[in-house]
């Protein structure tokens, strides 16, 4: 008897952790969806071409009339597979946004990298003389 309620136990503790997981996941897609719109209309408005925008957003659409329609009880694997569909337009643009943003400091730490390999070669004998 005893063993029966501590699997019964472990069941329910299972059955509310996979709950957790599938709420976390289907909040998680409603967040992706709604900052990804934002998004599309200011900051990554110019790091997408005009097909990939008008495609994410009709994935953002269709995913927000599947959600809140016939997606709303489904699994944690659905929202997963949803948020993956999304991410693989979306983060193209987002990835490019990143890389202009951090391409000054990239530069300017490649300028100063140049600068000092060619203070070291200036500072050798002839042998070093062809670095410049």
């Amino acid at each position: 008897e005893i063993k029966a309620a501590l699997e019964l136990e472990a069941q329910m503790a299972f059955e509310d952790k996979m709950i957790t997981e599938t709420a976390d996941k289907r909040n998680e897609l409603e967040s992706y969806i709604y900052s990804m719109r934002d998004k599309m209309d200011g900051a990554l408005s110019t790091y997408g071409s005009p097909q990939e925008k008008e495609k994410l957003k009709s994935l953002l659409l269709d995913a927000e009339d599947w959600l809140y329609g016939d997606g709303f009880d489904s699994t944690k694997q659905q929202y997963t597979r949803k948020i993956e569909e999304l991410r693989a337009v979306g983060d193209l643009m987002d990835r490019r946004l990143h890389e202009f943003e951090a391409r000054p400091a990239a530069i300017e730490g490649l300028k100063k990298q140049l600068d000092l390999c060619k203070g070291f070669a200036s500072k050798y004998g002839e042998e070093y003389a062809h670095i410049e």
